[in-house]
């Protein structure tokens, strides 16, 4: 999928975000464009992996 100035990038929420493998899926995301939102029941570990991600 590519990202135009008009459309919008595609959104994905992971659930599990503070995870290895939901870190891993993320940056597999970003490098493709995709907007993504980090869920998991452990608030600081997600903070903590979206700081990471930058």
């Amino acid at each position: 999928m590519t990202v135009t100035d008009q459309d919008p990038a595609p959104l994905a929420v992971i659930t599990g975000g503070a995870g290895d493998v939901g870190v891993a899926t993320a940056e597999h995301m970003i490098r493709d464009g995709w907007r993504v939102v980090l869920a998991d029941r452990d608030l600081t570990g997600a903070r903590t992996r979206v700081a990471e991600l930058g």
